[in-house]
């Protein structure tokens, strides 16, 4: 294969990692890492969270956010997203392993859980 096509190949950009969900009856997942879209939408989203007066309006806002992201990091067998826009159900039921999952694709990337602080460290 030649070097241009190897380079261009679908998510050659990501770094990705398979994982076990015992939770999920021990289903193998595999995990990107996050486009720059998606993070930095997500990164937007946070920072007008910091904004909000409004602490029950902030905690929903940043469960939208995260659920969001974690989508963009959940790939099938072939590499493909799983949720591209229908969000709803997982907003409503996003919990402790959703979040876990989303850390391990947030290492592959080297972005933390709290990106604005560390940019501001920097």
């Amino acid at each position: 294969m030649s070097l241009k096509k190897i380079i261009a190949a679908k998510n050659s950009g990501f770094r990705t990692k398979t994982v076990t969900v015992p939770e999920w009856g021990g289903i193998t997942v595999i995990l990107r890492e996050p486009s720059v879209g998606a993070w930095s939408h997500w990164a937007e989203t946070l920072r007008g969270i910091e904004n909000s007066e409004n602490t029950v309006d902030k905690h929903a806002q940043r469960i939208v956010a995260e659920a969001k992201l974690f989508a963009s990091t959940l790939c099938d067998e072939k590499g493909n997203v799983i949720f591209d826009s229908e969000f709803d159900d997982l907003i409503a039921n996003y919990g402790p392993v959703h979040s876990r999952l989303l850390n391990q694709a947030l290492e592959l990337s080297g972005i933390g859980n709290t990106p604005i602080e560390e940019a501001k460290k920097k």
